[in-house]
């Protein structure tokens, strides 16, 4: 194995041959060494997409220890031309715990042009923000009227990890006027978080015996996110006929065999009586 040049790949990660540049990049992630964070920090300016791509993936793997200088780097990313330079700025941010761009990525959230981006700035949000950030939890509220539903429902259940009790009412105003299921299903999710009201969880276990495929899926998946956050003996407690229901669910539709699988055993962990 020939011995790699770092000073070579360093210039050819600046050549004005793309396919030279992109695979010095390439090679330039797998070394994983310091010395090269300047040059990755310079090519966040490349006219092309993917190769700020590439290097916002470089910079990730060095990050540690330097989340403040990398961070704000990719911060000036959040305005790119690009959707999917965009998009994988704000993941990176989330990645790097980077809390100074919280305001940018709110302003993402209302304004960006493009709806994967602005459903990625409300789930990151969550990973960013305290618990009750006024000025957060504002932006998610304002996005529950976004005209795509599903960056509703990565809103909604931002605002399930972020708000407080005092969120319900609006919460059960938008369950009443919010026409699309996946987001009724949010929406259940996070009066769950927020309330522990049995009637939430019975709805949403109820919910499986008429859904579709789609909704089955996006229901397990609530309820296996619930169940990672501890809530699994408090659903077999408030809604013991979920096993059965699940089973049902595996009958009806084989493809979420696995998923529905993997509930069934964590909900078995748990006996009513048993708080443990």
């Amino acid at each position: 194995m020939q011995p790699i040049n770092l000073k070579q790949l360093l210039e050819d990660s600046q050549s004005r041959d793309l396919d030279r540049q992109y695979n010095a990049i390439k090679k330039i992630k797998e070394l994983k060494t310091h010395k090269t964070i300047c040059v990755l920090i310079d090519l966040l300016s490349s006219d092309e997409w993917y190769i700020k791509d590439l290097a916002i993936e470089a910079l990730l793997e060095l990050s540690q220890n330097l989340n403040q200088t990398v961070g704000a780097a990719i911060t000036n990313l959040l305005l790119d031309r690009e959707m999917l330079v965009r998009d994988s700025a704000v993941n990176a941010l989330a990645e790097l715990s980077y809390t100074p761009a919280i305001s940018k990525i709110q302003d993402m959230l209302c304004h960006d042009p493009d709806p994967v981006v602005r459903a990625s700035a409300a789930e990151v949000l969550s990973d960013l923000s305290e618990v009750d950030n006024p000025e957060v939890l504002n932006a998610l509220k304002s996005a529950l009227d976004d005209p795509v539903e599903f960056v509703r429902s990565y809103a909604v259940h931002s605002i399930g990890y972020l708000g407080t009790v005092d969120f319900l009412p609006m919460l059960n105003q938008h369950f009443i006027s919010e026409e699309s299921l996946d987001v009724r299903v949010a929406i259940l999710e996070a009066k769950y978080r927020l309330g522990e009201n049995s009637e939430d969880i019975i709805k949403l276990v109820d919910f499986l015996n008429f859904a579709n495929e789609h909704l089955a899926g996006i229901i397990l998946r609530s309820l296996q996110k619930l169940i990672e956050d501890d809530y699994g003996f408090k659903i077999v407690s408030d809604a013991p006929q979920i096993r059965e229901t699940i089973a049902r669910i595996i009958q009806s539709f084989p493809l979420e065999k696995f998923t529905a699988n993997e509930i069934l055993e964590e909900l078995h962990k748990y006996k009513i009586g048993d708080s443990s």
